[in-house]
């Protein structure tokens, strides 16, 4: 009897290990292909050989885009992360140029139409709870989060660059997924993502004529060679930068506000960026600088703002959607989407 049970026990398992390979197979076949964005981390497991832990554009929604349902759950602070933990979350996903998808709703009911794909939310110290109701949700996982790839080149998907490039600048992965009827998913293969990205760089500086010592905060831009987008705005008094520290955002501009913003630009403050032939032409630019507790302009002229560390810092590339003043002609080949230079989980976009 009990060699019965053991003999059952082992059908029952193989017999299950079938059905998810069948079920693999059948989205494999039949499913939607899309391609999301997403950036690498932590390769390898020494047990299971090279993987990579993928988080993806669509791993982290902003308030925009939840759905009635959704966006009610999380007004409960006493229970929001409880319920929600407890559900599956549907994302509807919209093609853009070179079938890269992007979530344009999230919601606890699958849509009536269209393309999604099937998530859940797995908080972590990214959700902030307490009196301030989020403003993102974060720690959405789709089951599609880990990558097995060949022996070895793990670390270099991961590293997400070129050797010989410091800071936190990383190429995207592409990742096409086959996804079905249903919302599951299933990785397919990867593409570097051909895009203009930021990055940025913490170097220590002596100062001029004196002992002491600042971090200077530079700008990293990398394009490559085929990317869609060849320029950024950048006018001289860096308005359209800022910096995301912590929960608070800090104007670089002199005179940020309104002013500023209504101020119209020229062809002089569209910065073209080289496609990357080598790896010292990293484009660079001084921001600000750090200093006791305080970030300062990059010439240390002005006080920027305070922060604690140094280190829970990220550029924010935020321009205007319509360019006052440029001519239509300079339009074409600008950036003018946000970018951020890290995608840490502390960023608050939201703050003030």
């Amino acid at each position: 009897m009990r060699n019965i049970i053991v003999a059952a026990l082992i059908l029952a398992q193989v017999a299950l290990l079938l059905v998810m390979a069948i079920g693999r197979e059948t989205i494999v076949r039949h499913g939607e292909r899309v391609w999301l964005r997403t950036s690498p981390v932590d390769p390898r497991d020494i047990f299971r050989g090279d993987y990579v832990r993928l988080n993806y554009d669509i791993s982290r929604l902003p308030k925009a885009l939840w759905g009635d349902a959704v966006a009610t759950s999380v007004q409960d602070k006493a229970n929001r992360t409880r319920y929600l933990r407890e559900k599956t979350l549907y994302v509807s996903l919209e093609r853009g140029p070179k079938d890269v998808a992007t979530a344009i709703k999230a919601d606890l009911t699958p849509p009536a139409r269209g393309l999604f794909i099937r998530g859940a939310f797995q908080p972590g110290r990214g959700w902030r709870l307490g009196d301030k109701v989020p403003t993102f949700l974060n720690d959405l996982r789709y089951g599609i989060e880990s990558y097995f790839v060949e022996q070895g080149s793990g670390l270099e998907l991961e590293r997400g660059r070129p050797e010989g490039i410091n800071g936190t600048l990383r190429v995207p992965l592409d990742i096409e997924v086959a996804i079905s009827k249903r919302g599951e998913a299933v990785i397919l293969r990867h593409r570097w993502a051909e895009a203009l990205v930021i990055g940025h760089e913490m170097s220590t500086v002596k100062a001029a004529g004196e002992n002491s010592e600042y971090r200077l905060l530079s700008l990293q831009v990398y394009r490559s060679p085929a990317a869609d987008e060849t320029a950024l705005l950048l006018p001289d008094d860096l308005r359209t930068l800022s910096l995301a520290c912590g929960q608070q955002r800090i104007a670089i501009c002199p005179d940020a506000g309104k002013d500023a913003a209504e101020r119209p630009f020229t062809q002089d403050d569209v910065r073209v960026i080289p496609p990357l032939q080598e790896y010292k032409d990293i484009v660079k630019i001084p921001v600000a600088r750090y200093h006791s507790g305080q970030w300062l302009s990059a010439d240390g002229s002005r006080v920027l703002g305070h922060s604690e560390h140094e280190w829970q810092i990220a550029i924010v590339y935020d321009p205007p959607a319509v360019p006052l003043g440029l001519p239509a002609e300079l339009l074409p080949g600008l950036y003018r989407r946000r970018l951020l230079s890290d995608n840490a989980w502390w960023i608050d976009l939201d703050a003030n």
